[in-house]
């Protein structure tokens, strides 16, 4: 039996694990990418399928073009999408949007990112350069994740268990 403090939730509809029994982690496997479980990615839980079609709404909600940000945004960019790898979000502050010069059509964003371990100050440095004004980037301002995350959970009660729309009779 998995230690209940290790469990890890979502507020959308899930289930645990099976294969990692909900912790994220396979320790007979730390080997391997520090045991990781590929099952759930490391979550721990795996989306019904009204979880994630409320995951979708949530993240349709948050959604914010690279030509709509402002500087000293808080915003979730998804680091390794230029170069095809895995996808990893990574949390961080707008400093400065200006057109690309090497890349016509573009834009040059410049952001920082918390360094690991200190403290709450956004102070690495990390540019995004040849961003297409259409890339998608993810709000991290609580006046909109809140509203947005009670919209999507109150849509997931509209949804049946296929995560689709209920017919009204």
């Amino acid at each position: 039996m998995t230690d209940q403090t290790t469990m890890k939730t979502s507020v959308f509809e899930n289930t645990p694990c099976i294969r990692c029994d909900g912790t994220g982690y396979i320790r007979g496997y730390s080997h391997v990418m520090h045991g990781v479980c590929f099952s759930c990615g490391g979550r721990g839980y795996h989306l019904t399928k009204r979880g994630a079609a409320a995951r979708e709404h949530f993240d349709a909600a948050i959604a914010r073009r690279a030509d709509e940000l402002v500087a000293g945004e808080i915003v979730w960019y998804d680091r390794f999408c230029a170069n095809g790898s895995a996808s990893q979000w990574v949390r961080a502050k707008v400093v400065s949007i200006e057109p690309d010069e090497l890349n016509v059509g573009r834009l040059r964003i410049e952001l920082y990112r918390r360094s690991a371990g200190k403290g709450t100050d956004y102070d690495l440095p990390c540019v995004t350069y040849g961003c297409f004004p259409d890339t998608t980037f993810k709000s991290a301002d609580p006046a909109i994740t809140g509203p947005a995350r009670d919209a999507a959970i109150a849509y997931q009660a509209t949804l049946t268990k296929a995560g689709t729309v209920r017919k009204r009779i």
